[in-house]
């Protein structure tokens, strides 16, 4: 390996202990005691983190996007790396070139996190200049070879940031703004801006799901577009994913999912297409309940007490849902008529065509709070049915299916235990403990 290449990689591999802290740390520890504490979050990132990280391309850039970036001041290093560029160009192209100059650093820090290979480093006395500014010096060891010095340059302001790292001497600001300004001189700057843009673009792998519009778990016109596309939105991207949710009729989503066109489901229950799907683990669950007319006597007191009436009353199921085994051999005791849509049900059920209805109790209460109309005809009868669950599903006849997966289990069960999944389910107001 060429020597200035070897020497790039050691540099951002000694600046990996001091970014893996937390934003929330930088604002209480001072710098030296920031930096030596990182190192175990790092060693527990690249050991934990290892088969995701050689599994799913943009996992390694996700994680450093949430977890580095904001502890570097990248405004205060691109200003300085711009140079005299920075006032003569316009906020746009100021802000084109800090995205620009972000996914530089983002992917300059993943080649280094990749090279990672558990090399130990000292810490030295940390030296200030004033009250705002330290130099947080430190030593790699290196096999068969002098240590590595790499020196830390952190301001304060609200908070310690780092805004350079010098590594045997030369300064990473320096490094990308001879190279940036290079560019400038050769290609102007707007054209510079656009290459820089095109040389390190969001190149994170797409997941195309589809949806019919379910609410209040899914829609265009919900918060979020529902509680279901944020909750598996939020998780697919923390594992490295640009997702992209399409609207469309249930009989669409299916025959999408099987050609290919997308790749999965947002939403779907046990038993719809097993042969064909992979299915994530539950990350909702809901409630069947009865809804009926107010002026209906009819209770549900679980299944071994209904009674075989004649004639049957008539039960209306949404067609596109599996409602699990709970439906099995129902018709001895009911009529049972399927409808193609889940508000029909409601309607059928206010008109008398139907005496029941079978739905999800929240859907069926945001129904009846939405709708006064169909409320006025309409009460969720007693007695709570089945437990039903509600998963992301993924095309078997991808060759990462099994990976999306498992990763799709993983992050949400990292969601749970930081409280991310907590808080979206009381953004959308869900009415469960999940």
């Amino acid at each position: 390996m060429p020597f200035r290449r070897y020497l790039i990689q050691l540099v951002l591999l000694a600046s990996l202990p001091f970014f893996g802290v937390s934003a929330g740390a930088a604002t209480e520890t001072a710098p030296d005691e920031l930096v030596k504490s990182a190192v175990s979050l790092v060693t527990s990132h690249l050991t934990n983190d290892r088969a995701l990280i050689e599994t799913h391309p943009g996992y390694l850039d996700q994680l450093l996007s949430t977890s580095i970036l904001p502890l570097i001041d990248t405004r205060q290093m691109g200003k300085k790396v711009l140079g005299k560029y920075w006032r003569r160009a316009s906020s746009e192209q100021q802000s084109l070139f800090l995205e620009a100059f972000r996914r530089k650093l983002l992917k300059t820090y993943a080649g280094a996190f990749r090279a990672y290979d558990d090399q130990p480093v000292h810490f030295l006395d940390t030296r200030y200049n004033g009250h705002n500014k330290a130099l947080v010096p430190s030593l790699i060891e290196l096999n068969g070879k002098p240590p590595l010095t790499v020196d830390y340059r952190l301001y304060h302001s609200a908070q310690w940031r780092v805004d350079d790292v010098t590594i045997a001497g030369m300064s990473l600001v320096k490094s990308f703004r001879d190279q940036v300004q290079a560019m400038i001189q050769e290609n102007g700057f707007s054209q510079a801006m656009v290459k820089l843009s095109k040389e390190y673009p969001d190149d994170r792998p797409v997941v195309r799901l589809g949806s019919d519009s379910w609410a209040p778990y899914a829609g265009k016109q919900l918060l979020g577009d529902g509680i279901a596309t944020e909750l598996v939105t939020t998780a697919l991207s923390r594992l490295g994913y640009r997702v992209e949710v399409e609207f469309m009729p249930w009989m669409r989503v299916l025959e999408s999912t099987n050609s290919g066109e997308i790749q999965g489901v947002l939403s779907t229950w046990p038993g719809q297409q097993d042969d064909k799907w992979l299915l994530s683990d539950a990350y909702l669950h809901g409630q069947l309940r009865f809804i009926k007319s107010k002026s209906s006597d009819f209770e549900y007191q679980g299944k071994n007490h209904l009674k075989i009436t004649t004639p049957a009353l008539r039960l209306g199921i949404y067609s596109e849902i599996n409602y699990g085994p709970w439906l099995d051999n129902i018709d001895r005791y009911f009529a049972v008529e399927p409808r193609d849509y889940c508000s029909q049900l409601f309607r059928d059920v206010a008109n008398n065509n139907l005496d029941l209805a079978l739905v999800d109790e929240w859907v069926a209460s945001t129904e009846l709070a939405s709708n006064p109309t169909i409320a006025e005809h309409l009460v969720l009868a007693p007695g709570d049915i089945a437990r039903t669950s509600i998963h992301l599903a993924i095309n078997r006849q991808l060759s990462n299916a099994s990976a999306l997966i498992t990763g799709f289990n993983h992050m949400l069960q990292q969601m749970k235990q930081d409280g991310s999944y907590q808080q979206i389910l009381e953004k959308h107001q869900y009415p469960y403990h999940d």
